[in-house]
This record gives C-alpha cells, structure tokens and sequence, in this order.
C-alpha cells in the first residue's frame, strides 16, 4: 500500500479553481506534438503503446519532468477562497495561544480544526459533484524520488511520486491528460505495485474526469479518495 499523505490529501481535496470553461476548441486536447492517435481497443499497437508506457531510462535521476504536465487552469483565473476552512484556521491557531493562558480556551482550537477540516472535505465534494467516470488509455508514465516530510529520527525522508500521460474520448472529442492523484509512495516496488494495480496490462485506466474542463481529470484508485468524493457512478462515454 502507499503512505498515506494527509497534508497532500487536504490540499487536493481543497482546490476548487475557477476553470470550468478554460478548456476551449484551441486547447481541448492538449496533445503533446508526438503524440500517436487514440486506441482504446486491442490490435497491432498494443506493443507499442506498452513499450511508449515503460520509462526509457531512471526517473529518480532526473531533476525534471520528461512528461510535462498538461494544464487545466487558467491563468488569469482567481482561485476561490472557502472563507469557512480560513476562519477554522484562525480559530485553531488563535485558540492555542488563548489555551496557553486558560486550558479550557484550547477548546477553541478544536472547535477550529474540525470546521477547517470539515468545510475542505464539502468543498471538495462539491466540486467534484458532476464529475464522471471515463476508460482511458495510458500512452506514457513516469516515476521519480522527491524529497519528503522529516522522518521521525530526523533528516528528510524520499518518496515516490508519478506522472501519467492518458488519452480518452468525450461527446466526440479526443483529449489528453495528466491525472492527478493524492498520495506518495514509501518506495518505488510500492509505486509500481501500485501502478499496476490501477493500469491494465495493455495501458487501460479509469479517470474521474470534470465534464465543464475535461483537462482536469484525477486518477480513479477505488481508495479513500475516492470513497469521499465520489460516492456516485456517473459515466461518460465511451465506458
């Protein structure tokens, strides 16, 4: 299993940008310039598609990115604040340094993280709310060790992260993305473990896709994640 990652977790369950129609005509595939045409069914390009997925050198060695990340954002856009996870957050700091005088007042605190940590999780069930569920194909992965939280006998801990390159069709149109996913990994048997846990062996993935931006699309891992924020099976097509 991967390590669990809570900060990271808060931090994906939080982002709700405003990028609803950021993905236009000019932008909606966000195809690399190489790259090949849309299979999602069985035949000769299978063996190709699984060679292009198997990394061509140590990831771990590189310091940047070889999959450049497809952007779902737009830039110009504000980023919404959820005033209710802001005033937890005050509240549970100011509440510490009220307890250090009155003990009682460390109540505040409390008080203060479960409403932070509460409107996070219903904003971003809210976000994801009419999110669908899509079958793509994986044409590209990549793995690589980051520097992670301290351990607890000191000195920063490495963790495994990924970056998946994925194709898939929606309402006629062809796009390509690079799905996000919550968690790292402890160590890279784990991560690919893992990867081919979620990834069939000819390159089939499934994504939770948003229908308004198809550029924004997570990966699905049936994990706590996904229990959260999408208790719903709403497909899209083809599935």
């Amino acid at each position: 299993m991967q390590r669990p990652t809570v900060p990271l977790l808060l931090l994906e369950l939080s982002y709700s940008w405003s990028t609803d129609s950021y993905a236009q005509p000019g932008c909606q595939t966000g195809l690399r310039k190489s790259a090949q045409p849309l299979n999602l069914t069985l035949g000769k390009s299978q063996e190709e598609t699984i060679s292009r997925m198997k990394p061509a050198e140590n990831s771990s060695a590189i310091n940047e990115w070889r999959i450049k990340p497809v952007p779902f954002r737009d830039p110009y856009a504000m980023m919404e604040t959820n005033w209710w996870a802001l005033l937890g957050a005050l509240l549970f700091i100011g509440g510490i340094f009220a307890g250090l005088k009155v003990k009682a007042l460390f109540a505040i605190s409390i008080f203060g993280l479960v409403l932070a940590l509460a409107s996070i999780f219903l904003q971003g069930r809210i976000t994801r709310r009419n999110w669908i569920k899509v079958l793509a194909q994986c044409t590209d992965k990549e793995w690589k060790s980051v520097l992670g939280a301290p351990g607890q006998r000191s000195g920063t801990r490495k963790t495994w992260v990924f970056q998946l390159l994925c194709e898939f069709e929606l309402d006629g149109k062809r796009y390509t993305v690079t799905p996000g996913y919550w968690s790292t990994f402890i160590s890279e048997g784990r991560l690919q473990k893992f990867l081919d846990k979620v990834i069939s062996p000819d390159g089939k993935c499934q994504l939770w896709v948003n229908p308004k931006n198809p550029l924004q699309a997570e990966l699905i891992a049936n994990d706590i994640k996904d229990f959260l924020l999408h208790s719903h099976e709403k497909h899209g097509r083809p599935y």
